[in-house]
């Protein structure tokens, strides 16, 4: 935004190929704020797919918020939320980056 003489925000000069554009980075967040990241995004997802599908993220959101389930099967879970995600096209990018990010911090601990 500019005011007059003053500019507010990102400013961006590129040159070259193979850029990355703006990198910023605001830490790694927690598996557990991942995690609800991941059910408030399969959440907001669940009334945009088939009925099948909706099934499908209710039972892997019900092992994600298991107290004490096992590891694996966090990750299968986050596995079978990324492929309805996927299938979901557009609509389903939010919660595909959340899977992302969770599966990520899955497998460093």
């Amino acid at each position: 935004m500019t005011t007059g003489d003053h500019h507010y925000g990102d400013r961006v000069t590129q040159f070259g190929d193979h850029n990355t554009g703006i990198v910023k980075n605001y830490g790694t967040p927690d598996l557990g704020t991942a995690l609800r990241t991941v059910v408030a995004a399969l959440t907001a997802l669940r009334g945009q797919v088939p009925a099948e599908d909706g099934e499908a993220i209710d039972r892997s959101l019900g092992i994600i918020g298991e107290a004490g389930a096992a590891t694996a099967d966090v990750r299968r879970a986050l596995t079978a939320l990324a492929g309805l995600a996927v299938a979901a096209g557009p609509a389903g990018r939010p919660a595909l980056e959340s899977t992302r990010t969770a599966l990520e911090l899955l497998h460093t601990r």
